[in-house]
């Protein structure tokens, strides 16, 4: 019992670190090769700036946006980007219990973002419901 305990509170921290970051939903498993070498690709990425083994980092959820621009949901001081909306995913990941964003546009290739500006996940089409 005193590991189930220890293992929802893990769970509990894990989700407060990244609630800040984006709302939960469940993780989609990308679909294609190409979305997993992505999301691979984005892995390896953060193994390699935290210096640590890619198998150390966990994927906390994936989902589809339409960034308000050209920036990703990441804008750059000084930087002007184009004014309307982009469709892509964001993909947050784990190290520990810090949350780590990656953001994509329609290529799906992911790009690490530092300071990642607030947005609202893609609305579900009225033909689906």
């Amino acid at each position: 019992m005193h590991r189930k305990s220890q293992k929802n509170r893990t769970t509990h921290r894990r989700w407060l670190a990244c609630a800040m970051l984006m709302s939960l939903v469940p993780l989609t498993v990308a679909a294609t090769s190409m979305e997993q070498a992505n999301v691979q690709a984005a892995i390896e990425d953060l193994a390699s700036r935290q210096s640590i083994a890619a198998d150390d980092i966990w994927v906390h959820s994936r989902e589809e946006v339409t960034w308000p621009d050209g920036s990703l949901g990441c804008p750059r001081p000084d930087m002007a980007y184009k004014q309307q909306q982009v469709n892509g995913s964001r993909l947050i990941l784990l190290i520990g219990e810090r949350c780590y964003a990656y953001h994509a546009g329609p290529s799906g290739s992911y790009r690490f973002c530092e300071q990642p500006a607030p947005i609202r996940s893609t609305p579900p089409d009225d033909d689906a419901i």
